[in-house]
């Protein structure tokens, strides 16, 4: 019988559960940390400062002392390496795609380390013949291009069309910047589109999806997508909201981000987007408004949409 196990529940009871908190003691994060440090990082934070400050217990060093008279050395518990004397390596602790929060762990030993660095610079000032010279510093946290292309890689896109032509030639462009791609259209069979839909949901599968808007209305749950990109405004705004909704499904647990493209200086800038924002107030009025609250200028918006003279 399998039972479904929280790995990163089980990592973290496995590093608050090392023997170390005997030498180790957990120490407060700096007020200007605002995320809130896990025990096992509250430990880390010790021992990186024991590790910089030279004060580190033998018993927590990686190197470890191999007698052999005169041939004696110290060997690398990790690596295997041997070195005549244990190298201890300043700043070596660095955060990894691991994800076991060495980054804040980092960040957290930095912070903590400011008042200690500001007493050093003022320490034994009064003896120097040096003038104090004040120097800005910026720290710059930049997550390894790996991390970054797994991030990038986990955005599932997805891109809408009133027209399949228009997304043969998006198709085209992304596959000339080495993007993969989906395409489902209307005159794909429903096998067809079952199967693709099937790989864009897989981790290993392409991560952009193009879709003409009247496949990609009807009947479908994207709520692994988070981006949805339109590449032209409807006349009728409900379609648009129609596909978009297909990423608002149940099981959708991420913010989704919408982005819509308007030709500047076109109908679509001047005309289409007045119209649909004029039909949905409209929509809303239906709903919200009572019978008698039908207006001359409701009135005068309708023929207008409509091509009608309701004054006749």
């Amino acid at each position: 019988m399998s039972t479904n196990i929280d790995v990163s529940e089980e990592v973290t009871r496995i590093l608050d559960s090392l023997s170390h908190k005997g030498v180790l003691r957990e120490q407060l994060a700096d007020e200007r940390i605002k995320s809130q440090l896990l025990p096992h990082q509250r430990v880390a934070i010790d021992f990186v400062s024991r590790t910089e400050t030279g004060t580190l217990s033998p018993n927590l060093s990686l190197w470890r002392y191999v007698d052999m008279g005169e041939d004696s050395y110290h060997q690398h518990i990790i690596t295997g390496s041997k070195s005549a004397t244990a190298q201890q390596v300043k700043g070596g602790i660095i955060a990894d795609e691991m994800g076991l929060g060495k980054s804040l762990i980092m960040l957290s030993a930095i912070a903590g380390s400011f008042d200690r660095a500001a007493k050093h610079a003022r320490w034994n000032k009064n003896d120097s013949n040096r003038d104090e010279v004040h120097a800005g510093a910026t720290l710059i946290v930049v997550p390894s291009p790996l991390l970054i292309d797994n991030w990038i890689a986990e955005v599932r896109n997805i891109v809408f069309s009133s027209w399949k032509k228009t997304l043969d030639l998006a198709k085209k462009l992304l596959a000339s910047n080495d993007i993969n791609s989906y395409l489902i259209h209307g005159s794909l069979a429903i096998s067809e589109r079952a199967k693709i839909l099937k790989e864009f949901h897989s981790l290993g599968g392409a991560n952009v999806l193009l879709m003409t808007l009247g496949t990609g209305g009807v009947g479908l749950n994207l709520a692994n997508a988070t981006r949805i990109y339109l590449l032209e405004p409807q006349w009728n705004p409900s379609i648009e909201l129609q596909a978009i909704g297909r990423a608002f499904r149940l099981g959708q647990e991420q913010q989704v981000m919408v982005i819509r493209y308007i030709m500047k200086e076109t109908i679509e800038d001047t005309n289409v987007l007045q119209r649909q924002e004029r039909k949905l107030q409209l929509a809303d009025g239906g709903f919200l408004q009572k019978p008698q609250s039908f207006s001359s200028e409701r009135a005068e918006a309708i023929s207008e949409i409509f091509g009608v003279n309701l004054r006749n």
